[in-house]
């Protein structure tokens, strides 16, 4: 009797891994809420947000243990980034081409990597970005950060997906309104 007890737990417990070994992690669309105080500024005109074509929808994130499949990424930055500011403008649009006037903010890299945790997997994120004024260059933003949620189980891909673009908007937004600050946008 025990030994049927010990033989269901063992193949309970075993059971996330041999669903992982079945193929690519899958992360799709996610609704992302930034922890952010957004308040800080307003400005009186619209801000225009590319995301480049180095920017894909659907790609593979490889990975020392296990490779995660992202589908729906450009549609999850889209919605991130209009939430971060839509508070702060009066008009937030987002396209994958550049209109050379108002102020834009152009994304050339926003893409996510894995990190080996010790007993789990860490997503990092990566982002490159300018800002325009009339077509013209007027700052780069850059950040690189590794999100804070450990993904100890296949199931938990996606909320370390999600803490990581949480890490990263943060660090974005901040360095956005210190150089809106500094040029005087």
């Amino acid at each position: 009797m025990l030994r049927r007890y010990v033989v269901a737990l063992c193949v309970v417990m075993t059971l996330p891994f041999m669903i992982s070994c079945l193929g690519a992690i899958s992360v799709g669309y996610l609704k992302t809420q930034p922890d952010i105080d957004m308040t800080r500024k307003k400005f009186q005109y619209p801000l225009h947000i590319v995301l480049g074509n180095k920017i894909q929808d659907s790609f593979t994130i490889t990975g020392s243990v296990k490779d995660i499949k992202v589908t729906e990424y450009r549609k999850t930055l889209e919605d991130l980034l209009k939430s971060i500011f839509e508070n702060n403008y009066r008009e937030v649009s987002v396209s994958g081409m550049e209109q050379n006037r108002g102020v834009e903010l152009v994304f050339s890299r926003f893409e996510p990597y894995q990190v080996q945790a010790s007993d789990g997997i860490k997503i990092g994120m990566r982002l490159y970005a300018e800002i325009l004024k009339d077509g013209v260059p007027k700052g780069e933003i850059r950040g690189e950060d590794v999100g804070e949620f450990k993904a100890v189980t296949i199931f938990q891909i996606d909320k370390s997906m999600d803490s990581a673009l949480q890490k990263m908007s943060r660090g974005l937004y901040d360095q956005y309104i210190r150089l809106a600050n500094q040029l005087q946008m």
